[in-house]
């Protein structure tokens, strides 16, 4: 593609790739370097009205504006909406079938076919780019009666949410979302009541469950167009710096710097999306638990930064109560505060609240008994049973 100084979105071209940053008038970055040219993305761009592109070298923002997407305008429409909402509820549907799509091939045994996955990742790359927030609120959306297949695109969402926030290149991203949508291939073999590593399994399970990535691996081993780095994070999804993850129990060096990325998601949603009958830690614990384990050395600092980058101290969707003692729920990010998103009160329909703008903090999360949510002491003993010292 073209990148001319100032030119139309009618000149997009689709199936082709964006060669520099492209921004709007007022120098709001719109499409990164390397991101796929869809018909998903032009449709989204003639939403927000945007009709002319311009280069990173010729945008000119003011002095009150920037670049950096984590400081768009947050006085804008806090909630989603219903539009909106609607398109991603489809993109998750879509991405679901695709997962189980993949896996009635390979138990098939016939040609792997990664393309409609592929085209799935990007469709999400191109929401998370306009505006994450509310792709990551329904990625981390509690659901109780999980899927398997549905947690393979809630891990790929927040994967690639996370590697976004961390600036990393959106070629590596794509490689992101795809090794994450399609590394538990191996798990749909075992019975229903055990494909999570929160369930209760027999000794061969339990072995089966261990080898998943390196079995991932091989069935995947003669898909078409398969990326070489992609084969490697599949098997790397669980392995932990501190060389006490599994199946290889590889140590920091060893590990590759996506798949500590990928290791930090799988293990905020193992806490926080679990299967049927099983517990939820209560996200912020879950958070705390992901920082405390960078200090011991499990997990990588600047991955759990990226999970701090995409969902904050309190992740999106968390009820919250503060120290005025109104309830709230978590709606969006705001920047690199951590400690103080945005929320819209439970006590008056309507209300956003902005923490940095009133003097008010969060005191502390409340439980949702519907959730089964439970803090992290109380838990996390029996979180990886069947698992021993493996478990997350």
């Amino acid at each position: 593609m073209a990148s001319p100084a100032s030119y139309s979105i009618d000149d997009l071209v689709v199936g082709t790739s964006a060669t520099e940053s492209l921004h709007d008038q007022r120098g709001t970055l719109l499409v990164p370097s390397g991101l796929a040219i869809t018909d998903a993305l032009i449709a989204t761009l003639r939403a927000r009205g945007v009709t002319t592109l311009k280069s990173a070298k010729q945008s000119s923002p003011s002095a009150s504006d920037t670049s950096d997407p984590d400081a768009r305008d947050l006085a804008v429409s806090p909630v989603y909406s219903d539009k909106q909402k609607q398109r991603i509820r489809s993109s998750f549907q879509a991405s679901t079938s695709a997962v189980e799509s993949l896996v009635r091939s390979i138990g098939a045994g016939e040609n792997i076919d990664l393309r409609d996955a592929e085209r799935q990742v990007d469709n999400f790359i191109n929401e998370l780019v306009d505006d994450p927030d509310p792709v990551l609120a329904s990625a981390l959306e509690y659901e109780a009666n999980l899927k398997l297949a549905k947690r393979c695109v809630q891990f790929s969402v927040l994967a690639m949410g996370m590697g976004l926030r961390l600036k990393i290149p959106v070629a590596q991203v794509r490689i992101l979302g795809s090794a994450a949508m399609i590394h538990d291939c191996a798990l749909f073999d075992l019975p229903f009541t055990s494909r999570f590593p929160h369930q209760i399994r027999n000794e061969s399970q339990r072995r089966q469950y261990l080898q998943h990535p390196l079995v991932a691996k091989q069935m995947l081993q003669f898909a078409d167009r398969m990326d070489p780095e992609i084969n490697v994070l599949v098997t790397q999804v669980h392995e932990l710096l501190d060389g006490g993850g599994f199946p290889m129990r590889l140590k920091a060096a060893q590990i590759h710097p996506l798949a500590r990325i990928l290791c930090v998601a799988d293990a905020y949603l193992t806490m926080t999306s679990p299967p049927k009958g099983c517990a939820r830690i209560v996200p912020c614990d879950a958070v705390a638990y992901l920082i405390s384990g960078a200090s011991r050395g499990q997990y990588s600092a600047k991955a759990v930064n990226g999970l701090l980058k995409a969902v904050t101290t309190y992740p999106i969707g968390s009820i919250v109560e503060l120290s005025d003692t109104t309830k709230a729920r978590v709606i969006r990010s705001d920047g690199d505060d951590f400690a103080s998103p945005i929320l819209e009160s439970l006590d008056r329909r309507g209300r956003i609240i902005r923490l940095k703008d009133e003097n008010l903090f969060i005191a502390r999360p409340i439980i949702s008994a519907e959730m089964h949510e439970v803090r992290l002491p109380d838990a996390y003993d029996s979180l990886g049973q069947g698992l021993d010292t493996v478990s997350v």
